[in-house]
């Protein structure tokens, strides 16, 4: 879904506001475990190849929510405008200024998390973690995955270790492809401009 407010240039000022909500559902992605030159260059390889069901997941490119906002506002002063509209001098320093910006903020992308292949299902069956070397782990019912809101960078890892348990051997682990819950820190990203017309 996706809304758009646009105002068109008038009295100095134009901009156009952007917000969407998505959910990017896929049972291959481009991101994760790969496999260098095996079945082509970075080739994506499942859990299990026999259980097509189990990479089914939000995409790790998936962004719930983005805000895109533009704007441009030519500030009222100098010749032509409302305030301090005499003379060549004054217009030369305070006339034709403007300011400018792109705002951007959106919602962080799924992470994963992986364990040591060997022993598990994967390892003995040929799956897909016997060539990437990265086998899913077990998620513990009710356990909050990440630390997200309560980070610490000096005292607390972004995962919580307790929500996560390796795969009992020659199984497969049931996390799903991304973890949807344990999601990286959203974008933020606001380039503004001032500038100024000069007449040549």
């Amino acid at each position: 879904m996706q809304a758009q407010v646009n105002k068109r240039f008038a009295e100095g000022l134009s901009f156009l506001v952007s917000y969407s909500v998505s959910k990017n559902i896929t049972d291959a992605d481009s991101q994760g475990p790969r496999v260098q030159g095996f079945i082509g260059a970075n080739a994506w390889m499942g859990q299990n190849s026999y259980d097509r069901r189990a990479e089914k997941s939000v995409s790790s490119l998936d962004t719930p929510q983005r805000l895109v906002a533009s704007f441009f506002y030519e500030l009222p002063i100098g010749r032509g405008k409302r305030l301090l509209n005499s003379g060549r001098a004054v217009d030369a320093v305070v006339g034709g200024w403007s300011v400018s910006g792109i705002l951007t903020y959106q919602s962080g992308q799924p992470t994963e998390v992986y364990s040591p292949c060997s022993g598990t299902a994967g390892d003995v069956l040929f799956g897909g973690c016997h060539f990437t070397g990265s086998a899913r782990v077990n998620i513990v019912p009710g356990v909050k995955q990440s630390n997200g809101r309560d980070l610490n960078p000096l005292t607390t890892p972004f995962f919580n270790s307790a929500a996560f348990a390796a795969p009992a051997p020659f199984t497969f682990g049931n996390e799903p492809r991304t973890l949807a819950s344990a999601r990286a820190f959203g974008g933020r990203d606001e380039d503004i401009t001032i500038g100024k017309k000069f007449k040549m």
